[in-house]
């Protein structure tokens, strides 16, 4: 995904679909985020090869009343396919930081080799990287 030497670095910015964040132009948001990060401390501006903005309207859970019940219900019902690892905040139906995410990943492939048995609904913000 990145040139021989290079890394990558994506930015999250939580907000609403109506919110100011989300109206802004592409351009805008892209340097008031490189301006930050800039700042920050973590590149210099000749350092940047490419960056882009990719809004998504439905990143985090949005729970109503009933979402416990019907939690039950849907993780049920998926328990029964055997080969199935909900992870992540969709598969999880959970607020989650990118950190625990990750985690949630990590988790899913040591499973797959047969190294845990946990699942990502299991995983507390104790759980380490690796081991």
């Amino acid at each position: 995904m990145c040139p021989e030497g290079k890394t990558s670095l994506a930015a999250e910015i939580p907000c609403t679909k109506d919110d100011e964040k989300w109206k802004m132009t592409n351009e805008v948001l892209s340097n008031q985020v490189k301006g930050q990060l800039m700042d920050l401390g973590f590149f210099t501006e000749d350092e940047i090869i490419e960056n882009f903005v990719e809004r998504t309207r439905f990143a985090y859970p949005i729970l109503d009343i009933y979402f416990q019940e019907n939690l039950t219900v849907i993780f049920s019902f998926l328990s029964r396919i055997k080969n199935l690892e909900l992870i992540g905040r969709t598969g999880t139906f959970q607020y989650l930081n990118m950190d625990m995410v990750l985690l949630h990943g990590l988790n899913c492939a040591r499973k797959i080799a047969g190294l845990t048995d946990k699942s990502a609904r299991e995983l507390g913000h104790d759980d380490q990287w690796v081991g």
